[in-house]
Protein backbone atom coordinates (compact mmCIF):
# COMPACT_ATOMS: atom_id res chain seq x y z
CA UNK A 1 0.00 0.00 0.00
CA UNK A 2 1.38 3.02 -1.33
CA UNK A 3 0.71 6.69 0.87
CA UNK A 4 0.60 10.14 0.04
CA UNK A 5 3.38 11.84 -0.10
CA UNK A 6 2.15 13.93 3.28
CA UNK A 7 1.93 10.47 5.19
CA UNK A 8 -1.59 10.25 5.97
CA UNK A 9 -4.83 9.51 4.07
CA UNK A 10 -6.02 7.12 1.63
CA UNK A 11 -3.51 6.25 -1.28
CA UNK A 12 -3.76 7.64 -4.79
CA UNK A 13 -2.90 5.64 -8.01
CA UNK A 14 -2.02 7.20 -10.72
CA UNK A 15 -3.38 9.78 -12.63
CA UNK A 16 -4.48 9.10 -15.72
CA UNK A 17 -6.88 11.53 -17.63
CA UNK A 18 -9.54 13.78 -16.08
CA UNK A 19 -12.86 15.12 -17.69
CA UNK A 20 -13.02 18.33 -17.95
CA UNK A 21 -17.04 20.22 -17.10
CA UNK A 22 -18.01 22.40 -20.25
CA UNK A 23 -21.32 24.06 -21.51
CA UNK A 24 -24.06 21.56 -23.62
CA UNK A 25 -23.63 22.22 -27.24
CA UNK A 26 -25.03 25.64 -28.25
CA UNK A 27 -24.64 27.22 -24.88
CA UNK A 28 -26.66 27.38 -21.29
CA UNK A 29 -30.32 29.07 -21.57
CA UNK A 30 -30.18 32.43 -20.45
CA UNK A 31 -30.92 33.80 -16.83
CA UNK A 32 -34.30 35.11 -16.55
CA UNK A 33 -33.28 37.60 -13.65
CA UNK A 34 -35.83 40.78 -14.76
CA UNK A 35 -38.93 41.77 -12.93
CA UNK A 36 -42.18 40.42 -14.07
CA UNK A 37 -44.76 43.10 -13.18
CA UNK A 38 -47.62 43.07 -15.87
CA UNK A 39 -47.47 46.42 -17.46
CA UNK A 40 -51.59 46.33 -17.73
CA UNK A 41 -54.38 46.69 -14.64
CA UNK A 42 -56.69 49.12 -13.29
CA UNK A 43 -55.49 52.62 -13.65
CA UNK A 44 -55.99 54.48 -10.31
CA UNK A 45 -58.84 56.92 -11.65
CA UNK A 46 -60.67 54.06 -12.70
CA UNK A 47 -59.44 52.73 -8.89
CA UNK A 48 -60.84 55.93 -7.49
CA UNK A 49 -64.08 56.01 -9.48
CA UNK A 50 -65.07 52.69 -8.48
CA UNK A 51 -64.66 53.11 -4.64
CA UNK A 52 -66.90 56.52 -5.27
CA UNK A 53 -69.73 54.40 -6.80
CA UNK A 54 -69.15 51.84 -3.80
CA UNK A 55 -68.98 54.90 -1.39
CA UNK A 56 -71.96 56.30 -3.12
CA UNK A 57 -74.12 52.80 -2.81
CA UNK A 58 -73.22 52.59 0.48
CA UNK A 59 -74.26 56.10 1.87
CA UNK A 60 -77.59 55.62 -0.06
CA UNK A 61 -78.14 52.12 1.79
CA UNK A 62 -77.22 53.72 4.70
CA UNK A 63 -79.98 56.91 4.16
CA UNK A 64 -82.68 54.69 2.64
CA UNK A 65 -82.52 52.26 6.13
CA UNK A 66 -82.44 55.22 8.20
CA UNK A 67 -85.86 56.14 6.42
CA UNK A 68 -87.59 52.96 6.73
CA UNK A 69 -86.36 52.90 10.46
CA UNK A 70 -88.12 56.36 11.35
CA UNK A 71 -91.04 54.83 9.38
CA UNK A 72 -90.64 52.48 11.79
CA UNK A 73 -90.57 54.29 14.75
CA UNK A 74 -93.51 56.48 13.22
CA UNK A 75 -95.92 53.37 13.03
CA UNK A 76 -94.72 52.52 16.43
CA UNK A 77 -95.24 55.51 17.92
CA UNK A 78 -98.87 55.61 16.00
CA UNK A 79 -99.61 52.24 18.17
CA UNK A 80 -98.98 53.50 21.21
CA UNK A 81 -101.14 56.81 20.72
CA UNK A 82 -104.21 54.39 19.66
CA UNK A 83 -103.87 52.34 22.49
CA UNK A 84 -103.34 55.05 25.34
CA UNK A 85 -106.71 55.81 26.12
CA UNK A 86 -107.07 52.32 27.10
CA UNK A 87 -104.19 51.97 29.11
CA UNK A 88 -105.25 55.74 31.03
CA UNK A 89 -108.49 54.22 31.94
CA UNK A 90 -107.07 51.22 33.41
CA UNK A 91 -104.25 53.34 35.22
CA UNK A 92 -107.67 55.50 35.98
CA UNK A 93 -109.30 52.15 37.44
CA UNK A 94 -106.59 50.63 39.37
CA UNK A 95 -105.89 53.73 41.34
CA UNK A 96 -110.11 54.20 42.35
CA UNK A 97 -109.32 50.54 43.77
CA UNK A 98 -106.39 51.19 45.74
CA UNK A 99 -107.68 54.68 46.67
CA UNK A 100 -111.04 52.84 48.08
CA UNK A 101 -108.81 50.10 49.66
CA UNK A 102 -106.26 52.17 51.10
CA UNK A 103 -109.27 54.44 52.98
CA UNK A 104 -110.84 51.19 53.89
CA UNK A 105 -107.43 50.36 55.80
CA UNK A 106 -107.16 53.44 57.28
CA UNK A 107 -110.84 53.78 58.59
CA UNK A 108 -109.84 50.27 60.14
CA UNK A 109 -106.98 51.34 61.80
CA UNK A 110 -108.10 54.30 62.87
CA UNK A 111 -111.53 53.85 64.13
CA UNK A 112 -110.82 54.03 67.70
CA UNK A 113 -109.17 57.45 66.96
CA UNK A 114 -112.05 60.20 68.18
CA UNK A 115 -111.95 63.49 65.46
CA UNK A 116 -110.08 61.62 62.57
CA UNK A 117 -111.20 62.13 59.24
CA UNK A 118 -110.70 59.02 56.34
CA UNK A 119 -108.96 60.60 53.91
CA UNK A 120 -108.28 63.52 55.33
CA UNK A 121 -104.03 64.90 54.49
CA UNK A 122 -102.29 64.71 57.68
CA UNK A 123 -100.36 67.33 56.26
CA UNK A 124 -101.77 71.06 57.34
CA UNK A 125 -100.55 72.08 53.60
CA UNK A 126 -101.33 71.19 50.11
CA UNK A 127 -97.85 72.11 49.12
CA UNK A 128 -96.54 68.85 49.50
CA UNK A 129 -98.17 66.29 45.82
CA UNK A 130 -99.61 63.06 46.87
CA UNK A 131 -97.63 60.18 47.09
CA UNK A 132 -97.25 58.06 43.71
CA UNK A 133 -97.64 54.95 42.97
CA UNK A 134 -94.52 53.41 40.79
CA UNK A 135 -95.92 54.02 37.65
CA UNK A 136 -99.02 55.12 37.92
CA UNK A 137 -98.37 58.83 38.50
CA UNK A 138 -100.23 60.49 41.37
CA UNK A 139 -101.92 58.50 44.08
CA UNK A 140 -105.22 61.16 44.19
CA UNK A 141 -105.39 62.92 41.38
CA UNK A 142 -105.93 66.38 41.58
CA UNK A 143 -109.22 67.57 39.57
Amino acid sequence: MAQNSMGGGPPHGPITSFVQDVPPPGGYAPVNYKRNIPKGGVSSVAMAAGMGCLFGYGMWKVIMFNRQRREWRREELDIRMSIMPFLSAEADVQCDFLKKKWLAQEAELMKNEHGWEVGSSSYKTTVMPPMEIKGLGPMFPRI
